[in-house]
């Protein structure tokens, strides 16, 4: 077997948040997501997914917590702080 990087659990978590949120499985997508924030909890494309999830489950105040902790992460001030 070969050895896995070290970023391949994140981007499996990653993956299936988007999946299962595309699916509309907001519950699982959300499950995937957490865990994957666990893995890099300072990875701010995570909590911009976290934050879509919550917004297309209707959850809009919990999202702007995540849109808005993303920002905070986001050091380099991308397209972040214009939203």
């Amino acid at each position: 077997m070969l050895p896995q990087a070290p970023t391949t659990i994140l981007h499996l978590y990653q993956y299936l948040a988007e999946h299962f949120s595309l699916l509309g499985d907001s519950k699982r997508a959300l499950a995937y997501a957490d865990r994957a924030i666990t893995v890099a909890p300072t990875h701010c494309e995570l909590y911009l997914l976290k934050g879509k999830i919550l917004k297309n489950a209707g959850d809009l105040e919990a999202a702007s917590v995540n849109y808005e902790q993303a920002r905070l992460f986001d050091g380099a001030d991308r397209y972040l702080n214009t939203r």
